[in-house]
């Protein structure tokens, strides 16, 4: 579709399928943000999504399908914590090849080393922060 009445619009997917859930649900939620995604990219708006691995494939795929279709680089914006990328390969961190269909750089925000007052875990603080970044 060649509509661009999205064009430049940010859309925060704020996303994640539960590990739960039967798996014809999975395959019927990966169906639809694939579609979601596909259609968003074609009217020229843009996806931001925080990475999260239960959806975050699913995009990548859909903007690697929009860019053999169209020869574009899709609207995928990517936010990632350094908590999670430091370690890429144990979290299926690519951020060569997410750069690579995306339009924007991945985003990586920092680690945080939580206070001892606290109580949040390191996890936990520097998904607050990435968090934070997306709003």
């Amino acid at each position: 579709m060649n509509c661009d009445f999205l064009n430049g619009i940010r859309i925060w997917l704020s996303a994640a399928i539960p590990s739960d859930v039967a798996e014809d649900e999975k395959k019927r939620l990966r169906a639809f943000i694939f579609a979601f995604a596909k259609e968003v990219f074609g009217r020229h708006g843009r996806i931001v999504h925080g990475s999260h691995p239960s959806v975050r494939d699913t995009l990548i795929d859909a903007a690697r399908e929009y860019e053999r279709e169209t020869g574009d680089k899709a609207g995928l914006v990517l936010i990632v914590s350094r908590f999670f990328s430091k370690d890429s390969a144990s979290h299926g961190i690519d951020l060569q090849a997410w750069n690579d269909v995306s339009i924007e750089r991945v985003i990586e925000t920092r680690e945080e080393l939580p206070s001892p007052n606290s109580g949040e875990s390191a996890k936990d603080a520097s998904l607050r922060i990435l968090r934070d970044t997306l709003v």
